[in-house]
């Protein structure tokens, strides 16, 4: 007997649930860090995916997490856009924690520093390419750009040097915006 679309629905739902619930775990940051919401958005996503699967390409759940993984980063994307709103002042107004200082006293605090809205400019410019790079490059990338990780926080991870760090992300970034060009 044949499954009806329903059911095999329900099946690559539960075979899929486990990647849907690490997908929203890791992009929650665009729903208020609200995990629930992130695995709703992901659970629609999945089921609108399985009309246009192809079943001699690849897998229902490789496909799936790719497909997913970039529909979240283009929610993030979107998110981003609508929310940063960085105050109107100069470089020199505005320190490296995103508070603007007059005579010693915090005037007012940005909801993102500087130094995150210049690394999410980096992100959501290069983010398309990561597919052209190495799977340690896409994860540094990803955990300095988006994460915010330190360098010394990635060197611990990967357990590389902090120059050996820099110079990954730095020809991770060489190679995106290569690509990006050439795109």
């Amino acid at each position: 007997m044949k499954n009806s679309k329903q059911e095999n629905i329900e099946l690559c739902f539960q075979e899929c649930k486990g990647i849907l619930k690490t997908l929203a775990i890791k992009y929650k940051g665009i729903y208020d860090n609200d995990v629930e919401e992130a695995f709703a958005e992901a659970s629609m996503w999945l089921v609108e995916l399985y009309d246009s699967f192809d079943k001699n390409r690849a897998s229902f759940v490789t496909y799936a997490y790719s497909v997913i993984e970039n529909k979240f980063i283009n929610a993030g994307k979107k998110f981003y856009r609508e929310r940063c709103t960085i105050v109107d002042a100069t470089l020199e107004e505005l320190d490296q924690e995103g508070l603007l200082i007059d005579s010693n006293e915090v005037v007012l605090d940005t909801e993102m520093t500087l130094g995150q809205k210049k690394r999410y400019d980096v992100y959501f410019e290069l983010s398309d390419y990561l597919d052209k790079v190495s799977e340690r490059e896409e994860k540094i990338f990803k955990l300095y750009y988006y994460d915010s990780w330190s360098i010394s926080e990635l060197a611990d991870y990967f357990e590389l040097s902090e120059i050996r760090i820099k110079e990954i992300k730095n020809n991770c970034v060489k190679k995106l915006r290569d690509f990006k060009e050439n795109d």
